[in-house]
């Protein structure tokens, strides 16, 4: 993982660096050990992103017997679990279908649902990690060169212009396809894409401790790392988005929904789809999403994603 290649001796040879990371490990340590992982589904039925009731959290509980499954997966009318976004960006980084979760963070574009997991529940599960949302970096959201954005990009045939995927926004740049694995292999957790818990922990913790001023800082939408990585895209000026330096973990095995720590949903899904349901939960059902039901959610508010958050960060100290 190039965010992290040779830390100790790039923190050795700048003193201000070397005290502020004393100073931050021992509190890293702390927050990574009570941390949680979260991931994000579900829509409105009627949506564009729904596109079908399986897309819907009513109907992807229940038809997938109360599991989150992979990307790839078949859900709804021949549509696959993830957006074409997700399965390209696969494809493109030899990255395998894998379920999502981000370190710590929520973020409500992906859903107006969110489950949190105990990182340490997730032991020795085949998958890999990066310090950045990889379909951010695949659809040119995020840049990861020091020219990009500027004449001298070295991708300046697709840097700057409207993303053929989303044309609404304006993409970073997109290198051809084997420069994008090549850049993947070195950024990745490992290089087969095999990680234990102890492998993520070590490296989230040495991450939190080595990037930011202090550790909560990570959860700070108005700071970003206050030191430049290797590839230069946490300080890069067109990263403002905390999904740049914000670490995904790709899990390869469908994790059941029973299982999570905690759920949350936005208030528009409790009004419409789950309230009317929630006067027939039962802990006991053989309906996943009446089980469900029989849990309190942490939050129903418009803001759920803020307060999903709030309760990683309350559990883990931050």
């Amino acid at each position: 993982m190039r965010v992290l290649e040779n830390i100790d001796v790039r923190i050795q040879r700048d003193a201000a660096w070397q005290a502020q990371f004393a100073i931050n490990s021992t509190k890293a340590a702390e927050i990574v050990r009570k941390l949680h992982i979260a991931h994000v589904t579900g829509h409105l039925e009627g949506t564009a992103d729904a596109v079908g009731p399986l897309r819907s959290l009513v109907g992807l509980v229940r038809h997938t017997d109360g599991i989150l499954p992979l990307s790839n997966e078949i859900v709804a009318g021949g549509r696959t679990y993830c957006n074409e976004i997700a399965i390209r960006t696969e494809e493109a980084m030899g990255l395998g279908s894998s379920l999502y979760f981000y370190i710590g963070r929520v973020h409500p574009e992906f859903g107006e649902a969110a489950f949190a997991y105990p990182l340490a529940d997730i032991c020795d599960v085949d998958g890999d990690a990066t310090p950045f949302d990889t379909g951010g970096l695949f659809a040119g959201f995020i840049c990861f060169t020091s020219t990009c954005g500027t004449i001298n990009c070295v991708n300046k045939a697709t840097c700057a212009k409207i993303n053929p995927i989303d044309p609404s926004r304006i993409q970073r740049c997109i290198p051809d396809e084997v420069g994008l694995k090549t850049f993947m292999d070195k950024s990745r957790s490992t290089s087969d894409g095999n990680f234990s818990l102890s492998e993520i922990v070590k490296l989230f913790t040495e991450y939190l401790a080595a990037y930011f001023s202090e550790p909560g800082d990570y959860w700070d939408n108005q700071k970003r790392p206050f030191r430049n990585d290797p590839d230069s895209i946490f300080l890069h000026p067109r990263n403002e988005d905390f999904r740049a330096w914000t670490f995904e973990v790709r899990v390869h095995e469908p994790q059941r929904i029973e299982d999570c720590a905690a759920w949350g949903v936005s208030a528009n899904m409790w009004n419409q789809q789950l309230r009317p349901l929630a006067r027939h939960a039962n802990a006991n059902s053989s309906d996943p999403l009446l089980s469900l039901l029989s849990r309190t959610p942490v939050t129903i508010r418009a803001n759920f994603a803020e307060e999903m958050e709030q309760w990683i960060r309350d559990r883990a100290g931050v």
